[in-house]
């Protein structure tokens, strides 16, 4: 388990005045933020925002040091989602969608550069790093049974190497630590695991499915999921694939409306962000009967 940082609320809090549009949640949204980044026990300088602050969806840096935010990415009229945090920190694998297609890009946090890893032709749907050092994983082609997954080592280099694991791929996670890959499928039901090393494939269950494209993660060889998600109490159980054991970590009196969810690194906690409509603004109206009605 990660040391825990003793960070507190006044770490992620800045001298500088804070403007809001007016009917946007105004105080109450920063100081939400606020006041759970310290509970991630995640160093300030390793925390990045996407945001659309410029009409764009961007990344965003936070230096800690200076008090001040940057942009990763400043390329206009592209959207870059989809953001990978490397597991040394020093960089950032996204998903830019320009007039060109969609591109997967890496970028060196320290000097802003960045290097596109997809080849030329490809439109990538997602990506992910993978289990060695400079080696990657993503979907291309077209959303649907078309799609290709893609393990690619040393992009760009006269070594480089590619392999196509499989076709059809809805949601993909790595575990790095166990060199292995859980996905779902576009058609069909269920959850199955290729080796990286081998590569044997195995179907696992089919509690998770397709439509379950982010209620699941894979945390320390282990898959935690989200059940009875829409109702008043959703669940999230811990699925162990070398056992198949399934058993409940956790209850949520939440009614929850969107899948999404991630896990902090010391596993104490779960980050669920609902979506709502694009105006969350809460208004009254007077009805009034109209004469001759």
């Amino acid at each position: 388990m990660p040391e825990a940082l003793k960070l507190t609320v006044k770490d992620f809090k800045s001298d500088q005045e804070v403007r809001w549009c007016p009917g946007c949640g105004d105080y109450a949204i920063l100081a939400a933020v606020q006041s759970f980044m310290p509970e991630l026990n995640i160093p300030r300088e390793r925390i990045v925002f996407v945001s659309d602050r410029s009409g764009q969806y961007r990344l965003w840096l936070y230096d800690p040091k200076n008090d001040t935010t940057t942009a990763l990415t400043e390329v206009a009229d592209a959207a870059v989602v989809a953001a990978h945090w490397s597991a040394d920190g020093r960089s950032v694998l996204a998903v830019r969608h320009d007039e060109k297609g969609r591109r997967l890009i890496e970028i060196d946090v320290a000097s802003r550069r960045e290097r596109v890893v997809s080849g030329p032709d490809e439109n990538v749907l997602l990506g992910t790093y993978a289990a060695a050092p400079d080696e990657y994983l993503f979907v291309v082609g077209k959303s649907g049974k078309d799609n290709e997954l893609v393990l690619v080592s040393h992009p760009g280099q006269s070594d480089e190497s590619r392999r196509v694991l499989e076709t059809g791929i809805s949601s993909v996670q790595v575990d790095a630590a166990g060199k292995a890959v859980y996905y779902t499928a576009t058609v069909g039901r269920g959850l199955s695991r290729i080796d990286l090393v081998s590569g044997e494939k195995r179907f696992l269950t089919d509690t998770v499915t397709s439509f379950s494209t982010t209620a699941w993660r894979t945390v320390d060889g282990k898959i935690w999921y989200l059940a009875g998600v829409g109702d008043n109490l959703a669940t999230l159980h811990e699925l162990d694939p070398a056992t198949g054991s399934d058993r409940v970590l956790r209850e949520l009196h939440l009614s929850l409306q969107d899948l999404n969810f991630s896990v902090t690194p010391d596993r104490k906690a779960l980050i669920l962000t609902p979506v709502g409509v694009e105006n969350t603004d809460v208004g009254i109206l007077s009805l009034e009967p109209v004469s001759g009605a």
